[in-house]
């Protein structure tokens, strides 16, 4: 059995003139979703071993104030290509993942996020920013992970609060 958590990341600032999309932030609101995030992970005994998220700085910040609410050891890691990655890309991430980590858990972008998920799904789901989806998968390997087929053994969705 493996977990895996997929989240978008929180809310980002707006781009500045001469400022990379990749290198924006997140602003107040986005540092609100990460931590309520945080506080609902830790409610619901969700601690990743392995985070790995995109080289976008919204995507950093959020996996990194995630863990620090958690108070987790756990391993991170960006992945450059997260960034314009295709759901055939975030399947070879995930596959490529040592298999010494039970829950693993994935920051990056839509539109892929949503189609990641609904792939996982069979249905179509939105992703809003702050939006986590984790399920237990019934894999021993990273390496058999799919985007369709999977046996799930639990499905749940964490959103930061409504009136974000």
């Amino acid at each position: 059995m493996k977990q895996i958590i997929l989240m978008r990341h929180c809310h980002a600032a707006s781009r500045q003139p001469g400022e990379s999309d990749e290198s924006r932030g997140l602003d107040g609101k986005g540092l609100r979703q990460a931590a309520v995030i945080g506080a609902k992970m830790v409610s619901n005994r969700m601690y990743p071993d392995f985070i790995i998220h995109s080289s976008a700085v919204r995507a950093l910040e959020t996996a990194s104030i995630i863990k620090d609410v958690l108070e987790s050891g756990s391993v991170m890691k960006p992945a450059a290509r997260l960034y314009s990655a295709s759901p055939s890309d975030y399947e070879e991430i995930i596959q490529s993942i040592p298999d010494i980590y039970y829950s693993v858990m994935v920051v990056a972008h839509n539109p892929v996020m949503e189609d990641v998920v609904s792939k996982l799904l069979g249905k179509r789901i939105g992703m809003g920013t702050a939006h986590l989806f984790t399920s237990e998968i019934k894999i021993d390997f990273w390496r058999d992970f799919k985007l369709s087929g999977n046996t799930f053994r639990t499905t749940q969705f964490l959103l930061p609060e409504s009136s974000e």
